[in-house]
């Protein structure tokens, strides 16, 4: 390749290097060719920013071996370099003629599709995979499909509330009490390789086995931008602010837990479906509903109910704009409640004292909030 051919191989080569700089969490790999009359030399680089050239590896910064591989460029014909994260791939094709750049429309047919299926299984099948939510031919496991609906429900009330936040920002998501991560994965896989956002997603969780489990799979997937945690989520101090807090079925005061730290570091957007709940069902009294009470399944669904209405209004006297709704059918699951909030402004005057009072109850989740 000539000099002025070089030169502006050099130019979009520095852009692939500003958008590594911006993006490293989610680079997948850089591939190309140099060609010399009829003969091909390949090279890579991957993930840890090694340089495979030659059967020669070469271990250095990534924008040093991109100014390798252009610097090399006038010892042959032409060069093709395809650049690939999970938002799509850039091309960059040179020759003695001209240097032309051009992006992978794979990635735009699928941002095209999204509203087809929130997870595609056919798409998402690497990541679904991973997860053990597939069979060995591709298909959704039986096992597995209650899980699938009620991830992709979740996601798809969430995603109003993700659009309104900066697209230029990137956005730090913690799943509070974060089990085997599930919901995680696909959130993650959803707002970069769907949404084309930016985000980094960490997982806190007290359970040792989950957390290692969930970090092996990140691996496996090279899921860059995700961190799971094992750590009391009370006593978890984040590093960045907490612009949505998810946590799906926390168990019984778990699910309070994961309120009061969501609230505790001022998480802008709040995203949680509850679990079973047992301190209201063993601690209210009323003598004016024992008529109610004296059946016990009628006295575990007014707890229920209770117990999701006072966790609402807890979060609106914190300053939160509250929604709740079903997010799947009650066949799915019968925990099938989720409770959406965004941070308005200032504190408001709601019913969690009238409830503390009128059924003699004293909650945890009251005293876990600053």
């Amino acid at each position: 390749m000539n000099k002025q051919s070089v030169g502006k191989l050099k130019l979009f080569a520095s852009g692939i290097i500003s958008r590594y700089t911006e993006n490293k969490d989610i680079f997948i790999g850089l591939s190309g060719e140099y060609v010399s009359g009829l003969k091909a030399y390949p090279f890579s680089i991957n993930c840890d920013s090694e340089l495979l050239f030659n059967n020669e590896k070469i271990t250095s910064g990534f924008p040093e071996l991109v100014a390798g591989i252009t610097d090399k460029a006038n010892l042959y014909d032409s060069v093709k370099i395809t650049y690939t994260d999970r938002a799509g791939s850039l091309i960059i094709l040179g020759d003695n003629r001209n240097v032309t750049a051009k992006t992978d429309n794979k990635a735009v047919e699928f941002e095209e599709n999204k509203k087809q299926s929130i997870i595609s299984p056919k798409k998402a099948n690497r990541l679904l995979a991973a997860l053990d939510f597939v069979t060995k031919d591709g298909k959704l496991k039986n096992s597995h499909t209650r899980k699938y609906a009620q991830a992709e429900h979740f996601i798809e009330l969430l995603v109003p509330y993700i659009e309104k936040l900066p697209r230029e920002k990137e956005i730090y998501i913690y799943d509070l009490a974060c089990g085997k991560s599930y919901l995680s994965f696909f959130l993650n896989y959803y707002i970069i390789d769907v949404m084309k956002r930016r985000c980094k997603i960490i997982g806190l969780d007290i359970n040792e086995d989950v957390i290692k489990a969930s970090n092996e799979i990140k691996d496996v997937l090279k899921y860059h931008n995700m961190e799971f945690i094992e750590v009391n989520i009370l006593e978890f101090e984040p590093k960045t602010p907490m612009d949505i807090a998810i946590s799906l079925h926390a168990c019984d005061v778990a699910t309070d837990y994961a309120i009061a730290a969501a609230v505790n570091n001022n998480a802008k957007i709040v995203a949680i479906a509850p679990c079973c709940h047992k301190e209201f069902l063993t601690t209210m009294e009323n003598a004016s509903l024992e008529y109610i009470f004296k059946y016990g399944i009628m006295k575990k669904r007014f707890s229920d109910i209770l117990t999701d209405v006072y966790r609402a209004e807890t979060l609106e006297r914190c300053g939160y704009n509250v929604t709740i709704l079903e997010f799947v059918s009650p066949i799915e699951t019968p925990k099938n409640l989720l409770i959406l909030a965004d941070k308005a402004k200032g504190r408001k005057e709601t019913g969690v004292d009238k409830i503390e009072k009128t059924f003699n109850v004293d909650p945890i989740l009251n005293k876990l909030i600053f």
